[in-house]
């Protein structure tokens, strides 16, 4: 009897386990070392991912939103700032020669201590558009596949506005 009840709980188990991870990026990064105007330190992407639906930084982060005189709606408004951005589109681009430009350029913005910042950034911006043809810096945090990552500020909104004109340039000449 407790055989008979074993299995179906079992297969019921890993089923549930595999379809609840199969929505979820195989290593997302964990926490995030910002630096803006001197100024470093480093947040957990969940803190992010919080304040971002929330609008409520945490203390650790407000407390770097206060060091940097930086407004928490500024932060918040980078975070979710959505960019229409097809996925297979993206993939052809970034596997480009100037999606290669592009990505070389992003090495001093966003950086992957562990080396290879330029192949994993690309996954990530790959994997955040391939859920809904947009791309927020928060989704790019939470597919990087890097356990930490480190993050220019000053250089950010220069790597935001490539990657707009990059996408307008490739979608005015259809490729």
């Amino acid at each position: 009897m407790l055989l008979r009840l074993t299995r179906p709980l079992s297969a019921l188990f890993l089923s549930s386990s595999l379809l609840l991870t199969l929505n979820l990026p195989a290593h997302a990064a964990e926490r995030v070392t910002l630096s803006y105007g001197g100024i470093q330190d480093s947040i957990t992407v969940a803190d992010l991912a919080d304040f971002a639906e929330t609008g409520q930084p945490s203390a650790k982060l407000a407390a770097y939103l206060l060091l940097t005189n930086r407004q928490p709606e500024e932060l918040r408004d980078i975070l979710t700032r959505s960019i229409p951005m097809e996925s297979s589109l993206l993939s052809s681009a970034l596997n480009s020669f100037v999606g290669d430009l592009l990505l070389n350029q992003v090495d001093d913005v966003v950086i992957n201590p562990d080396g290879n910042s330029r192949d994993a950034l690309r996954t990530a911006l790959i994997e955040s558009a391939a859920t809904n043809n947009r791309l927020t810096l928060l989704e790019v945090l939470q597919n990087h596949p890097a356990d930490d990552v480190q993050i220019d500020g000053d250089r950010l909104v220069q790597f935001i506005d490539q990657l707009q004109s990059l996408y307008q340039g490739i979608s005015d000449f259809g490729l």
